[in-house]
């Protein structure tokens, strides 16, 4: 180990050994805030477990209803669907299709997919129906879905004991709200987790080439994820970068030839209808389904201090005029400013809070994000259980190693896990605006408004690190010669 590395871990103090959790009583990660984090998410599971059933058995009202969406949501055939429930986003499709070029239909808003994006839930459909089984294919989507969001936790857990990793498994994985979300919605996003983890242990570790083959891949399926390239740019991967962005459009524009018959005109259909949902797909002053977007937050924000009762109802109608006709300022200043940190703070900025820094710019650029597209921060969650570098590089991999500010370990943690956790607690939905249903989460409610302020947080230590000059060396530059020694080997 160099002495410049060698210097990193004595600066690092106890943050070079792991942590013991509390609440758990394991070896979780390396850094305190894997530890905070495990000691918050466990008896948040516990709490969820209660407030489900509270909801279920007292307010008659359907769980999946308070995370996600109604059960009947309109998309379902009897025939194909499970319990009355069809994975609405997967189920949609059959309407889509039957019109033939969807993107230049009356649900052309709607169809705001690429082609490639509905690829999985066309191709699952037809084998479901070789089986001679109506709900076998929302079946396999599920299963499919469900693996696939899995894959971090796995990737966190599988080092550890048995007993970590049914843990890590649960706290990480199968008991998180996206994850239950993006099963119960059979939304594609779910598809791309293990392609984003991917990226995040590439990027952990400096692997540049795989971890553009990665951003790319998950693009197909969403298109935002190629804005993760901005990880590449920053850290001044230009060729790979330029490679990535052609690779990507090029990619997305000729997966439209798989319905040929209406090619180019199903590209020009789809490039209106994303511009179209980019800028208002869904007002901002409607509660129910949730949107975690910026302007909703600000909305959420503004209602949840009483500012907008202090304003009166005509004063709060011209704020959601106000933010709705600021959507497109908004999403600019979001992916500018958040570019602008990641520069800035490229090398004072660890791998999980980085990655979850241009995770959050990607989900950004769009007013309406949907709960379900947290699951892309499962990777994040992943990166702060375990350590994503070489044994020679392990501190400087944690969240820790850059958190050289009092407090970051314990925001990064909260944020996290209470983003995570599937806690539900029933307020009347006028409370926050107009809504189809009488009750919703204030759990649900308050993430997008945490993701903002977590945000806003990793915005302000990208920046401040330049000024500051606290600078934490890169693993992709070289160890000088004079001070080289033997690295540790890499544990297997």
């Amino acid at each position: 180990m160099s002495g410049a590395r060698h210097a990193g871990h004595e600066a690092a103090g106890d943050e070079a050994h792991p942590r013991r959790s509390r609440a758990s009583g394991l070896v979780i990660g390396t850094s305190s805030t894997a530890a905070a984090a495990a000691r918050m998410a466990i008896p948040l599971v516990g709490l969820a477990l209660v407030t489900t059933w509270f909801v279920a058995s007292y307010a008659g009202v359907a769980p999946t209803q308070m995370l996600s969406f109604p059960v009947a949501d309109g998309w379902c055939t009897p025939a194909e669907s499970i319990g009355g429930h069809c994975f609405g986003d997967y189920a949609l499709v059959h309407a889509l299709f039957a019109t033939g070029d969807p993107w230049n239909s009356a649900m052309s808003g709607i169809a705001s997919w690429p082609a490639l994006g509905w690829m999985p839930a066309i191709i699952i459909s037809l084998l479901g129906r070789l089986t001679g089984v109506g709900w076998a294919g929302a079946a396999i989507f599920a299963v499919l879905s469900a693996v696939a969001l899995l894959t971090p936790a796995w990737w966190a857990a599988r080092r550890g004991s048995t007993a970590s990793r049914v843990i890590l498994l649960t706290i990480a994985g199968a008991a998180t709200t996206p994850f239950a979300m993006t099963v119960d919605r059979g939304n594609p996003i779910g598809l791309t987790v293990p392609l984003l983890l991917w990226a995040g242990v590439s990027f952990a570790r400096r692997r540049w080439t795989p971890m553009m083959v990665a951003i790319v891949a998950a693009s197909l399926l969403k298109p935002q994820m190629a804005l993760l390239l901005v990880l590449l740019l920053v850290h001044g991967q230009w060729r790979r970068t330029v490679i990535g962005v052609a690779s990507s459009i090029g990619a997305t524009v000729l997966g439209f030839l798989a319905f040929p018959s209406h090619f180019p005109a199903n590209v020009v259909g789809w490039a209106h209808s994303l511009l179209l949902r980019t800028g208002d797909y869904q007002p901002l002053n409607q509660v129910y389904p949730y949107n975690i977007g910026v302007g909703r937050s600000l909305l959420t924000i503004a209602d949840g201090t009483g500012l907008t009762t202090w304003m009166g109802p005509q004063g709060r109608t011209h704020l959601v005029d106000l933010v709705t006709r600021a959507g497109p300022v908004l999403l600019v200043l979001v992916v500018g400013i958040g570019t602008l940190a990641l520069w800035t703070g490229r090398r004072s900025m660890a791998p999980a809070s980085a990655f979850g820094l241009a995770t959050l710019v990607t989900l950004y650029t769009s007013s309406t994000v949907y709960l379900y597209y947290v699951a892309a921060l499962l990777v994040v969650v992943a990166l702060v259980y375990r350590d994503a570098g070489t044994a020679a590089e392990s501190t400087r991999s944690t969240v820790d190693s850059s958190a050289r500010r009092p407090g970051t370990p314990l925001v990064t943690a909260t944020a996290v896990t209470f983003v995570m956790a599937p806690v539900i607690l029933p307020v009347p939905a006028h409370w926050f605006g107009d809504s189809p249903v009488a009750l919703v989460s204030l759990w649900q409610l308050l993430v997008g408004p945490v993701l903002l302020v977590w945000f806003c947080w990793l915005v302000v230590a990208g920046l401040r690190s330049a000024r500051s000059g606290i600078l934490v060396e890169d693993p992709s530059s070289p160890v000088p010669p004079a001070t080289a020694a033997p690295a540790a080997p890499e544990p297997p």
